[in-house]
C-alpha cells in the first residue's frame, strides 16, 4: 500500500458508525450514536452537513424517493419505522436486502431482525450467539449469506463467559438476496 492516510473532516465524533457512499448523490453519510446526528460529507464541496436528533440514531440510509430511513431510540415528532421493544437492545448496523426490507442489528439484543420500513413490522429475526451484535451485510456469490459483525468491548468476565463467541463474524443464508454494493474507482 502507498500513500499517506488524510484527515477530511474533523468531526470528533462521539461515535461514529454506519458509513455508506450514496453513488448517485456522491456523498459519504454516517452517524454518530453519542453525538445524536446524521451526518453527510460533501467531497466536491469539502463540508459536512449534519443533522441533530434528540435521541440516538443507531444507523441511517438514504430513502429512494430522497430523505432518510433511520433506525433510532424514539423518533418523538417524525413517523417512526422501527420501534424496538424494552429488552430487545438497541438499533447498531443496518443494511437492505433485495425487497426493500431492513436488517437491523439488535446491540446487547442477541440477534439481527428484519423489518418492512413501510409499516414498522418486525417480519423475522435470527438469534446471534453474541449479546452485542453491531452490523450485517450481504455477501456471496450469490448474495444469499448475510454475515453479522459482533462485539466484545467493555464485556466482563461473566458475561464473556456467557457468551463466548462474542467479537466473531458470524453468516447466515436467511432466504433472501441483498443488494449489490457501491464501488469506488
Amino acid at each position: 500500500m502507498t500513500g499517506l492516510i488524510e484527515l477530511v473532516i474533523d468531526s470528533k465524533s462521539l461515535l461514529g458508525e454506519g458509513p455508506h457512499w450514496d453513488a448517485a448523490a456522491g456523498k459519504l453519510s454516517w452517524v454518530d450514536i453519542e453525538g445524536r446526528e446524521l451526518r453527510v460529507y460533501d467531497p466536491r464541496r469539502g463540508e459536512e452537513d449534519r443533522y441533530f436528533f434528540e435521541q440516538k440514531v443507531g444507523a441511517a440510509v438514504p430513502a429512494q424517493g430522497g430523505g432518510w430511513i433511520l433506525a433510532m431510540q424514539d423518533a418523538s415528532g417524525r413517523r417512526t419505522v422501527v420501534r424496538f421493544a424494552e429488552g430487545d437492545g438497541w438499533p447498531d448496523g443496518m443494511t437492505i436486502d433485495c425487497e426493500g426490507m431492513l436488517w437491523i442489528a439488535h446491540y446487547k439484543g442477541s440477534c439481527i431482525s428484519r423489518w418492512n420500513p413501510h409499516t414498522g413490522e418486525r417480519l423475522a429475526a435470527i438469534e446471534v450467539p453474541a449479546h452485542c451484535v453491531t452490523s450485517c451485510t450481504f455477501g456471496g456469490e450469490h448474495l444469499d449469506e448475510l454475515y453479522i459483525t459482533t462485539a466484545r468491548g467493555g464485556m466482563s468476565a461473566a458475561q464473556l463467559e456467557r457468551w463466548p463467541l462474542a467479537g466473531g463474524l458470524f453468516r447466515v443464508k436467511p432466504g433472501v438476496r441483498g443488494l449489490a454494493g457501491n464501488y469506488t474507482r
